[in-house]
């Protein structure tokens, strides 16, 4: 069952919310730290709380948090809040815009075997640890998860509808995605809130290192406390939760990006893939843009010096390698699990303890040419979205598809709302039930 509480958030003080775009943007846990220098550069940005550039030591990010607490840099509110947050966007390639709504609560933590929470996709271990050493530092979540529950009757939307006519945030980001976030404090509703989310699974869309790193935290916090109860403010993640049936969700492909190859051999590389795909040569990288392919187990592959290719894996390499691959045909059927079995694993030699530093991930077509053209990738493997029905069948399975399979747009803005997971300044488990 899926326990959520309203929370008493910090978020940016008056004299600052006028320049909340200039504060906030989208995070990334494929790397440690951002690459976006410039956004650093303003000293209130929330990336200095929520993926520090000057950690470790962690003591940092702790001091940082105390010291914009005591200047007023950041308030809390003073009552708990469930938070309803708008995004109103445009796919890529599409002229209508696509409006998304859910709220942003706090969640009890399950761990995955209990099966309230479910993850579709793997983690890298170094980003859930710099994410555990930040909580364990600050006690502060900085970004939300997002997570998808279904509930047929809509009974929710009536309520998210109402409270986003007066919004009190109103943001557009960089990417043209404009941002509502509105408040909920009557007592009555966040008591309907709890009940209809209470029966209910939740799935995590986007943020699988956020969440496990909440994991890692509490198990961390249970450990040093004799006394734990299960109801500790360290119990709780911050979350934002949309209903899969209402909203429609935008899903892109996460193109596979190789890089810091030793002895790369373009040659050589071609050749290993032969060995399990059907290789067809185009003209250009270009082609991939213009028409993409869109077969099963097929792939756009790029190398460098204009070299580009169609990939198709041979059934007959497909049914030797199904002999001993332990996963259940939902997932081995995936193009993306076929992507990393077959092109990460085998032909470039990249297992889980050595992906993180090698691989990295692009949306774009267009980006990915662009970064192997630059030499700044050695390889640039364009595959499909992952349908949202073969997630769910994922999720179901017990199993995990590879490190960031999908890629959920548009992304929660990281600093509209920071939650607290200190005893003193925690409200929801004291407020009546």
């Amino acid at each position: 069952m899926a326990f959520i509480e309203p929370f008493r958030a910090w978020h940016y003080n008056d004299y600052l919310s006028e320049r909340i775009a200039e504060l906030t943007a989208s995070i990334s846990e494929t790397k440690f730290k951002q690459p976006e220098t410039a956004l650093y550069a303003q000293p209130f940005h929330s990336f200095h709380l929520a993926s520090p550039v000057d950690v470790p030591p962690f003591e940092n990010v702790d001091r940082r948090l105390k010291n914009w607490k005591i200047d007023k840099v950041i308030k809390q509110e003073a009552l708990p809040t469930i938070f309803p947050y708008e995004q109103t966007y445009q796919l890529p390639n599409s002229e209508n815009f696509v409006k998304q709504k859910g709220f942003i609560v706090l969640i009890k933590i399950e761990e995955w075997q209990n099966k309230v929470v479910l993850p579709h996709e793997k983690t890298f271990a170094e980003a859930v640890q710099f994410r555990t050493e930040i909580l364990k530092n600050t006690y502060l979540h900085t970004s939300p998860t997002h997570g998808l529950y279904q509930d047929n009757e809509l009974q929710l939307e009536p309520y998210l509808e109402e409270s986003l006519q007066v919004p009190f945030y109103e943001v557009v980001d960089e990417q043209g995605t404009q941002h509502k976030l509105s408040k909920i404090q009557d007592w009555n509703v966040i008591r309907l809130f709890k009940e209809v989310l209470n029966p209910l699974q939740v799935i995590i869309a986007d943020g699988h290192h956020r969440y496990e790193s909440s994991i890692r935290f509490m198990q961390h916090c249970k450990a040093q406390n004799p006394q734990h109860t299960g109801n500790e403010a360290y119990n709780y993640h911050l979350i934002y939760l949309t209903n899969s049936i209402q909203n429609p969700l935008g899903l892109l492909p996460t193109h596979r990006l190789l890089k810091n190859l030793t002895n790369f051999s373009a040659t050589d590389f071609l050749a290993k893939v032969a060995q399990y795909f059907e290789i067809e040569n185009l003209s250009s990288p270009n082609v991939l843009v213009e028409k993409p392919f869109e077969k099963a187990w097929a792939f756009g592959l790029v190398l460098p010096d204009e070299k580009a290719y169609y990939l198709k894996l041979r059934k007959e390499a497909f049914d030797k390698e199904a002999l001993t691959w332990q996963a259940p045909f939902s997932l081995r059927n995936l193009d993306i699990a076929i992507l990393h079995r077959f092109l990460i694993e085998k032909v470039a030699n990249l297992h889980e303890g050595n992906q993180f530093e090698h691989l990295d991930f692009a949306q774009y077509s267009e980006d990915c040419i662009r970064k192997v053209r630059s030499r700044e990738v050695q390889v640039a493997i364009l595959t499909h979205k992952v349908p949202l029905q073969e997630i769910f069948d994922v999720c179901q399975s017990g199993y995990l598809m590879p490190q960031k399979a999908t890629y959920f747009f548009p992304k929660v803005l990281s600093g509209l709302l920071f939650a607290t997971v200190l005893e003193n300044e925690f409200y929801p488990i004291y407020l009546p039930r």
